[in-house]
């Protein structure tokens, strides 16, 4: 699905597979897209389903939009990049599920959910799990507050979440919080680069100070490998 500067669009119950042969082989290489849009606001994209499906959701703008999307109940397994948001504002990314590396080589990594460009956005709920990258937030700004919260992501092998800059205010608390999340047995928890601000790690009564980090490959609880960041960007804790 194809949708180009054409606003408030409802997808849901859409099933997308790119397979081989009666036996639904998913070991073949593809470059297709689910859903693309291009300048172009759907209001939902609800339960979908995307089995081998290179890019499953991608969503991009070449200026900011007025509201966002709710993206949420999606089933998206094999894919290079589940869910992909660039330039967007107030969207909502809930309740959905992304699992697997694609079953063929591919050029680069893996992701489950991956924003550039886009604020105020609102990442909740979402199982992500057995990919080389989990969560990527890249310069949401610090005009308006973004958040990671309560997702649980489980066996990626370069980090679980990834804040990689332009993320908030080095002098407010306006900007990226990560909170409530359950990390388990990635490779790095939690990891910021090449970032001028501080994210924020929020405090959550049951995981303080914020997240769980459960055991990394290595099997210890609490080491280096939880929460990764460049020397001399330290982690704030509200």
């Amino acid at each position: 699905i194809n949708v180009d500067s054409t606003n408030e669009v409802f997808i849901l119950q859409d099933s997308f597979m790119v397979y081989k042969d009666a036996s639904m082989s998913f070991d073949i290489a593809d470059s297709t897209y689910g859903i693309k849009y291009f300048n172009s606001r759907p209001d939902f994209i609800y339960n979908c389903h995307f089995l081998n499906v290179n890019k499953a959701i991608d969503i991009s703008y070449t200026s900011t939009p007025s509201a966002g999307t709710y993206i949420h109940d999606n089933t998206i397994q094999y894919s290079q990049v589940g869910i992909s948001i660039k330039n967007g504002f107030s969207d909502t990314i809930r309740y959905n599920t992304i699992s697997d590396d694609p079953q063929y080589a591919i050029i680069g990594n893996d992701s489950g959910i991956v924003t550039n460009g886009t604020q105020k956005i609102y990442i909740r709920d979402d199982s992500v799990r057995n990919l080389q990258n989990g969560i990527t937030i890249n310069n949401c700004d610090s005009t308006y507050n973004s958040r990671i919260w309560d997702n649980i992501i489980t066996n990626c092998k370069i980090y679980g979440i990834g804040t990689g800059g332009n993320n908030g205010s080095s002098y407010s608390e306006v900007g990226l919080t990560v909170y409530c999340n359950t990390l388990e047995n990635n490779s790095i928890g939690w990891i910021g680069f090449d970032s001028p601000s501080l994210p924020d790690q929020g405090f959550f009564a049951n995981y303080p100070p914020g997240n769980y980090f459960g055991t990394i490959p290595d099997g210890n609880a609490n080491t280096s490998g939880d929460i990764n960041f460049q020397a001399g960007f330290p982690l704030t804790y509200i």
